[in-house]
């Protein structure tokens, strides 16, 4: 595996729970996304607080149930994939659509995927700020949906050019205890558990970061029910990946464990009372040659991403607009 970094700027080794014994190593990671840094001030605090007010009193057009959001499906949404620290992506998108139509972000706006930037948390700091800001301006209307990065957790992470795995969530936590304090940190996890996993819009449309959940003996998923009830097994400290509210973060299309075929998108059409031909829409897998935003595995299942260079592909969203739902190109060509 080689080396492994656990910290942005830190002075000391940390331990790392579950990644066997491997030492990692301290470095200082590069500085993303400084031109865009502001004072870490009260104000972080004041924007996370205002935005973890705006959860526990709902949204605009939606009922919450349990992990599942129901919408009014006659209201209109632009849906923005994994932002991955890209800040100047999520301004584009503010810029376009703030105040215009309820935003949803489908996960997954921190931890830079841009293999020269992954040990930085500046960005991934600052564009959660601004996110906060966002709720704290539209509440009701901006949605956050849970993600797998959406975490400080020490079992995944990203390799720099070198090789080496940057462990993104732990590296996150330590840059916020040096920069703002546990204090801060204890909101993040606030703000995280109040997040819902999925939304569904009428029986057009079904959103989640990874929207596929796939029947497994220890975990059954029949009815809409099961979504509603993801986060029932929050309490069980073991990560398990078979559980629903996982595989609504984890889940990826293609061969193998925790994957999920063609024949499981039409399954989850039927078990949670879609169209035929209804849009599955997540976040969470890339396009396998990265020339594009927006990938579809299978027919009318959409993969998004919004964490590229605009310059370099394209960024798109989806519109739904009272039932249309289009792929819509806002930067680049």
């Amino acid at each position: 595996m080689g080396n492994i970094i656990a910290t942005h700027d830190a002075l000391a080794h940390r331990p790392l729970k579950g990644m066997g014994v491997y030492r990692h190593a301290i470095t200082k990671a590069r500085l993303a996304g400084a031109k865009y840094l502001e004072p870490l001030e009260v104000k972080y605090f004041q924007n996370i607080d205002r935005a973890i007010s705006h959860l526990d009193r709902g949204y605009a057009h939606a009922v919450r149930l349990g992990a599942l959001l129901m919408v009014d499906p006659t209201q209109n949404f632009v849906f923005v994939g994994d932002l991955h620290g890209n800040i100047e992506n999520l301004e584009i998108v503010l810029d376009r659509y703030e105040g215009r139509r309820d935003i949803v972000l489908l996960g997954d706006a921190v931890h830079p995927k841009d293999p020269a930037m992954v040990g930085s948390m500046r960005s991934s700091v600052v564009i959660m700020d601004k996110i906060f800001q966002a709720i704290g301006r539209h509440p009701g209307h901006f949605y956050y949906l849970q993600g797998n990065h959406d975490c400080f957790a020490d079992y995944f992470g990203e390799k720099d050019p070198e090789g080496t795995l940057v462990i993104q969530g732990v590296a996150h936590e330590d840059f916020l205890e040096q920069h703002l304090g546990r204090r801060y940190i204890n909101k993040m996890d606030l703000f995280r558990e109040g997040l819902p996993y999925a939304m569904k819009l009428g029986t057009a449309l079904f959103v989640a970061h990874s929207a596929v959940v796939k029947d497994t003996p220890d975990y059954p998923f029949s009815d809409e029910e099961d979504i509603i009830n993801a986060c029932q097994d929050m309490a069980s400290r073991r990560f398990n990946l078979e559980t629903i509210r996982n595989q609504l973060r984890w889940n990826r299309p293609g061969e193998g464990p925790f994957r999920y075929k063609a024949a499981d998108v039409v399954a989850m059409r039927e078990i949670m009372g879609l169209d035929k031909n209804a849009i599955i829409l997540s976040g969470h897998t890339e396009h396998p040659a990265e020339t594009d935003s927006i990938y579809e595995p299978f027919p009318n299942h959409w993969t998004l991403q919004a964490c590229y260079d605009y310059r370099d592909v394209p960024l798109k969203v989806v519109e739904y607009s009272a039932g249309k739902i289009e792929v819509v190109t806002i930067a680049g060509q």
